[in-house]
C-alpha cells in the first residue's frame, strides 16, 4: 500500500508507503472527491504548497506550545520524529531510508538521532537478562 508520487528534489517517480489507516483516509477522501468534483483524482495538497503547510504547521507547534524559534525547520523535525520512532521501533536504516526517500544512507542518518533512553533500553535488553 503506497502513494505514487513525483520527488521534490530530484523528479524521480516514488512510492510513499503508508499504513492501512491512512489509505483508508486516503480512499475515503477519493471517494468524497469523485462525489464533490466528478473527479477521481484526489488533489492531496489539502494545505496548499509548501510555504503555506510550514505556516499551518508554526501555527499547530505555537498552540501546541513547542514553537522553537526554528520555524524553517518544522517540517524537517517531522522527518527526524519519523525517522527516530521508526529506528526506535526496530525497523532497520535501509528500510528508513527507502521510507524517507533518501538515495544515500548518510541523509537518514542525519536525521536519525538515537535517543539517549533507547540506548540504555538496549542495554538492559540486552545486558539485564
Amino acid at each position: 500500500m503506497g502513494l505514487s508520487r513525483r520527488a521534490p528534489k530530484n523528479d524521480d517517480d516514488r512510492t510513499i508507503p503508508l499504513s492501512e489507516a491512512a489509505f483508508s483516509i486516503l480512499q475515503e477522501r477519493h471517494r468524497e472527491w469523485e462525489v464533490e468534483r466528478g473527479s477521481s483524482v484526489v488533489d492531496l495538497r489539502v494545505f496548499g504548497d509548501a510555504g503555506d503547510i510550514r505556516k499551518v504547521l508554526v501555527r499547530a507547534a505555537v498552540r501546541a506550545g513547542i514553537e522553537d524559534g526554528r520555524r524553517h525547520r518544522l517540517q524537517h523535525r517531522l522527518r527526524d520524529t519519523c525517522a527516530t520512532t521508526l529506528l526506535d521501533a526496530g525497523v532497520a536504516l535501509d528500510r528508513v531510508q527507502v521510507i524517507l526517500g533518501h538515495r544515500d544512507i548518510g541523509m537518514t542518518r542525519r536525521y536519525a538521532e538515537t535517543r539517549p533512553e533507547a540506548l540504555r533500553e538496549a542495554i538492559a535488553q540486552t545486558f539485564d537478562r
